[in-house]
């Protein structure tokens, strides 16, 4: 038995057994307003007793390099601070759902079990093991800037925010079941994490880039608080639904189609592997280069990262598929050579209605179905050309309309297979002048439409079709030799 006489505070060399402190300390322990285990270098105590309040609110204070197993159904209410060593947590209820934990540097929080929290803070490390935390049901706002680790997942709780800004990474799930998950640096959410941010919760960059594993079904708020910033995703799976806003772009590795079409984060798409099928429906909202929402937000879409990026979009819808995005090409390759191109046409006269940069790679529109039909109603501009091409047994034709003006891009308008069509839907289509490129028919058909063209050059064994209308077709601007 112990008895505490004018000692609030009192300090022991750690906890074993499996008493209540209640009952081991006989006089004053409803005066303790503290206790402070302090275990030395090797020193490892499990305790398994009841920590019960002294006085109300009672904190506990782990002190030494030495380690604490807490294993009993704890009850004090105060905060629990580890200044240094290790206090692990064990059989699931150590510390009460609504207690305050901070961890100092140098200092460990362990997890011998799940366990709930009020909150963590501090620059000290978390390893979970295989197990969960979920913090910030006291829902009070702190700062984590330590390592958690481990295989375990992480909970984010209550309405305030927690801001993660160490090196994390525990290859478990991150769940924000409630407030904000927001980052403090550019390893703040773990490369490894599946994430899931429920309605009404919201996870925010702040504006550092990060990179997550996956999302994981739930519909909360992706968001950029801050500077502009990028959230690379290697998979989003059933985590479509998520809404993203704010100044942020998303780099995606996955040929996972989002779904919410009220997302309105504005640092567009970058689509640097995969090939995500669109179908019948507006990609966009609004007027192009002006748009309000959708399901790749209102930037642009960028086709792969460079010109061997294996990357393309699907456009599988009929009329009512129409992307109002803009967006940039860097890359032809598809999704490798049995399926070349920027653009796979397989639906029934689907349209391109934003504006297309030819900027590292040529605008290249491919289909391996017969009877394919492709509207591009958006200004094609860049250092790049055009190609219309077929594989397998694909038939396209591809009719070029830039409702805004004439077409500016400084490659080479291409035909290259003999069931590949290129038709004009108004004149001033295919670029032309000086640093532009010469209309090339290796194969497959010109169209004219019944509209008038001027090229610099003109080229190939394919044929030019001027039969509907009285076009005419005027070769050699920019004294291109044909």
């Amino acid at each position: 038995m112990i008895t505490l006489s004018s000692v609030t505070t009192p300090t022991f060399g750690g906890l074993k057994g499996s008493g209540n402190l209640a009952s081991v300390i006989t006089t004053g322990f409803s005066s303790v307003t503290d206790i402070t285990l302090n275990l030395g270098s090797g020193v490892s105590n499990t305790y398994s007793g009841v920590l019960s309040n002294g006085a109300a609110g009672m904190t506990l204070t782990k002190n030494g390099s030495g380690t604490q197993v807490l294993s009993g159904a704890n009850t004090y209410t105060g905060a629990t601070t580890i200044n240094a060593g290790t206090l692990t947590l064990s059989g699931g209820a150590a510390i009460i759902d609504t207690g305050a934990v901070s961890v100092a540097s140098g200092a460990v929080l362990n997890l011998g079990a799940s366990e709930t929290i009020g909150s963590i803070a501090g620059a000290g490390n978390v390893t979970l093991g295989s197990f969960t935390l979920t913090a910030g049901g006291d829902n009070s706002s702190t700062t984590a800037s330590g390592i958690i680790s481990g295989t375990g997942n992480l909970t984010k709780a209550g309405t305030g925010t927690l801001t993660l800004s160490g090196a994390n990474t525990h290859n478990g799930t991150t769940t924000v079941s409630a407030g904000t998950l927001k980052a403090g640096s550019t390893t703040g959410f773990s490369n490894n994490s599946a994430v899931s941010v429920a309605a009404g919760a919201a996870m925010d960059l702040s504006g550092y880039n990060n990179t997550i594993k996956s999302l994981s079904t739930a519909t909360g708020t992706i968001t950029n608080s801050g500077a502009s910033a990028n959230l690379t995703i290697t998979t989003v799976g059933s985590g479509a639904a998520q809404l993203f806003t704010g100044n942020m772009a998303l780099v995606l590795n996955t040929s996972d189609v989002f779904t919410n079409t009220n997302s309105t984060y504005s640092g567009g798409t970058y689509l640097n592997s995969g090939r995500p099928i669109l179908g019948s429906y507006a990609i966009g909202a609004g007027t192009p280069g002006a748009l309000t929402n959708g399901l790749y937000g209102t930037g642009a879409i960028t086709i792969g990262n460079s010109t061997s990026s294996l990357a393309q979009l699907y456009l599988a819808g009929n009329t009512s598929g129409i992307i109002n995005n803009a967006i940039v090409v860097n890359s032809a390759q598809g999704t490798g050579p049995s399926e070349l191109g920027a653009f796979r046409v397989a639906g029934t006269n689907p349209s391109i209605a934003g504006a297309i940069n030819a900027n590292l790679a040529d605008v290249t529109f491919n289909s391996l179905n017969s009877g394919q039909l492709l509207s591009v109603t958006g200004a094609i501009s860049g250092n790049s050309g055009v190609v219309i091409m077929t594989q397998s047994a694909g038939v396209l034709n591809v009719t070029l309309n830039a409702t805004s003006g004439a077409n500016t891009y400084a490659g080479n308008t291409t035909i290259s297979t003999a069931n590949a069509t290129l038709t004009l839907g108004k004149s001033d289509q295919i670029a032309d002048g000086a640093g532009k490129g010469n209309l090339i028919i290796n194969s497959g058909t010109f169209k004219m439409g019944g509209f008038s063209e001027t090229i610099n050059g003109l080229t190939g064994n394919g044929t030019v079709d001027g039969v509907s209308g009285t076009p005419t077709l005027t070769v050699g601007d920019n004294n291109a030799t044909s």
